[in-house]
């Protein structure tokens, strides 16, 4: 008799631990339990930065224009040129190592086309990031009376990023976005306005989600970002993303 309630016994912890481990792994439904909302948005801000982030969309946007129909002095006869360089820079919130390959190419109809891959990393006050890029870039209005250049794009951003506020934290992902009715000043070369649709697959621990997210630009450095029903302020130079 106390053999078969000993048997019991131990079949019911048995149970127990097999329930609660169930249970336990249950319980990491989704990548975002481990990554949440605002990793995402300051990864982002990091991506699509100026200058003085992680060489983001926004410079890429603003050198593009600058190139002014392949006129750089660089470029004989505005046939277009190809370059392969390398470009460091450390700031206040920010450092960056890219190699760059560049494309640029006058197309018809005043048009200029800007192809643009880079392989480096960069780090923010929020994060690091070892990454691989690629953006097609086409910029128009360059001749005539217009004040901006108008831009149409597609960006994407491949990597592995380091979370600075969990060491042992990362996620790769994939960044894939089209950039549409982009304004660049033909005097100071800022981005000013701007929307694009961003889709975010990012993987964490062997579990991977998908975002949907939209981006849309201000005029000050700064963009606004909505996903997953919530809306970020992106600030463009220091790659940090504030909660609305």
């Amino acid at each position: 008799m106390k053999k078969r309630y000993l048997l019991i016994a131990l079949f019911s912890l048995t149970l127990l631990f097999m329930f609660s481990a169930c249970k336990k792994d249950d319980g990491v439904t989704s990548v975002t339990d481990i990554v949440s909302d605002d990793d995402i948005a300051n990864h982002i801000a990091g991506i699509i930065g100026d200058n003085n982030t992680g060489y983001g969309f926004t410079h890429q946007a603003e050198y593009s224009a600058s190139r002014k129909a392949a006129a750089a002095p660089e470029v004989p006869n505005k046939t277009g040129f190809d370059s392969v360089y390398t470009i460091t820079k450390t700031g206040t919130y920010y450092t960056y190592t890219y190699k760059m390959w560049l494309s640029v190419t006058p197309g018809l109809l005043n048009v200029l086309n800007v192809d643009m891959y880079s392989s480096g990393n960069f780090e923010t006050q929020k994060l690091t990031s070892k990454d691989t890029g690629a953006s097609e870039i086409k910029v128009s209005s360059i001749l005539g009376s217009a004040a901006d250049y108008f831009i149409t794009a597609n960006y994407k951003r491949i990597g592995t990023t380091f979370l600075k506020r969990n060491s042992n934290l990362s996620f790769t992902s994939t960044s894939t976005m089209t950039f549409d009715s982009v304004l660049v000043d033909k005097d100071s070369l800022y981005l000013k306005k701007g929307k694009a649709a961003l889709v975010f697959t990012y993987t964490v621990a062997g579990k991977t989600s998908t975002i949907d997210a939209q981006v849309t630009y201000l005029s000050n450095k700064s963009a606004t970002l909505i996903f997953n029903g919530k809306t970020y302020t992106l600030d463009l130079t220091t790659a940090t993303a504030t909660k609305k």
